[in-house]
């Protein structure tokens, strides 16, 4: 049963985002359009992401013409995972705009 619930996790679609340099100083990240094709059409404004302690974040979603952003309440994400150096963050789709991310750092 494990083996099974395991699979259907993995299976859930999801995109990675490595956040370094720069990318530190953005209040926002962008979301890939590939991933984008597996949520719906009418995408609520707002995403709540649960970082590795299973806090919760509310952030605002924005769409325009360039892509679709993870934006106000970002920052606040960062700062309450310690996010800071080299980080490798993997996003999931829950079915319910829920994203949940899994950490790993240079420092790890």
């Amino acid at each position: 049963m494990e083996k099974q619930r395991l699979k259907i996790e993995d299976a859930r679609p999801h995109f990675f985002k490595i956040i370094y340099g720069e990318d530190i100083k953005q209040h926002l990240v962008l979301i890939p359009r590939d991933f984008m094709k597996h949520l719906p059409q009418e995408m609520p404004n707002r995403a709540t992401l649960t970082g590795p302690s299973g806090s919760h974040w509310r952030v605002s979603v924005k769409k325009d013409a360039n892509g679709t952003y993870l934006q106000k309440g970002w920052k606040e994400f960062m700062k309450g995972n310690n996010l800071g150096g080299y980080e490798f963050l993997t996003f999931r789709y829950d079915g319910n705009m829920l994203m949940c991310q899994n950490f790993q750092s240079q420092w790890s």
